[in-house]
């Protein structure tokens, strides 16, 4: 049997040609992942009921250091997650929450709580405190259950009697008697804004 003979000069180009396409392909594996941001296994098409969002928004991520991150964002409402779509489409989510002060998306403002874990949203300020819901998805449930919280400094509180009388201290028995004539449970923004409001007046 004659043996194929292949010139040098043409395995020469085919060993380059060969690896030429490989680091090309092995480039386009690599996701595109900005800092502070890993990719998750999930896919941007993803269950769109686990996200705040029916769609992903344009959106600003700012750290505790003042620098910021725009991209296509949401909130993930089981995991607690920010997720973010990158170039690729590939869904991103950032695994160092603590390094967020704020997060905006659309019109909503967010801040993470890194007491305890949590991304709450900003509902509205009222003399200087922020009044914030933290809103979570449990399991086999449509609703997302609301924890309100107030700031305090640099912290979060949950909304309670008790820690809202805390916070006013040099008022507390005018805010018990308030709370108590209007049988305030300190559970809906209603009565908590009206409470935070009575207050600021004292």
């Amino acid at each position: 049997m004659t043996a194929l003979r292949i010139p040098l000069k043409n395995i020469s180009f085919m060993c380059f040609f060969f690896l030429l396409i490989s680091s090309v392909s092995m480039a386009q594996m690599q996701p595109e992942v900005k800092s502070g941001f890993t990719q998750h296994t999930e896919l941007s098409a993803g269950n769109n009921s686990d996200y705040y969002y029916p769609a992903f928004k344009k959106g600003k991520v700012t750290f505790i250091t003042g620098t910021a991150n725009t991209g296509i964002l949401n909130y993930n409402t089981q995991t607690g997650e920010i997720a973010y779509i990158s170039s690729k489409k590939d869904t991103v989510v950032f695994d160092e929450m603590y390094l967020i002060d704020m997060i905006t998306m659309d019109s909503d403002t967010f801040y993470y709580d890194t007491q305890q874990g949590s991304v709450l949203k900003l509902l509205k300020s009222i003399n200087g405190r922020k009044l914030l819901v933290k809103e979570s998805q449990v399991q086999n449930s449509a609703a997302l259950p609301k924890t309100y919280y107030i700031s305090h400094k640099s912290d979060y509180i949950p909304v309670t009697t008790s820690n809202v009388i805390t916070l006013f201290a040099a008022h507390a028995a005018e805010l018990q008697q308030y709370i108590k004539e209007h049988n305030y449970e300190l559970k809906s923004e209603d009565e908590i804004s009206k409470v935070l409001e009575y207050a600021a007046n004292l």
